[in-house]
């Protein structure tokens, strides 16, 4: 399955609503306060709030200020992220959410995730 937008935008939506802001909050910040090895280049993209909603980017945002983290190009209502770092927050909140509630089309993902394909 491929990450576009809209499923990214998607996931976003269900860990803010079985997790709750301060919950994704938390696994926004723990997620990128963790040190990892960088690529020497990086992409930067942003999560903009019309792809996630204005409450789950505002919990992006202070999970962002919660590790220290400030990128330029960061407005009220976009985050610049790098590829690097938006891969790794996706993977983050698909382990954080239940299986249970996931859709079909998450859990084949969380599952090469939880056996580390």
């Amino acid at each position: 399955m491929r990450i576009t937008t809209p499923i990214e935008g998607q996931l976003y939506q269900l860990a803010l609503a079985h997790l709750c802001a301060q919950n994704l909050v938390t696994v926004v910040s723990a997620c990128l306060a963790r040190p990892v090895k960088r690529r020497a280049v990086d992409t930067v993209g942003y999560l903009r709030v019309e792809w996630l909603g204005a409450e789950a980017l505002a919990a992006v945002q202070e999970g962002y200020q919660r590790a220290g983290k400030r990128r330029w190009g960061s407005t009220r209502d976009k985050v610049a992220v790098s590829l690097g770092e938006k891969s790794r927050l996706y993977q983050a909140l698909l382990q954080a959410i239940p299986i249970e509630v996931l859709p079909a089309e998450f859990i084949e993902l969380r599952l090469a995730l939880d056996v580390s394909v």
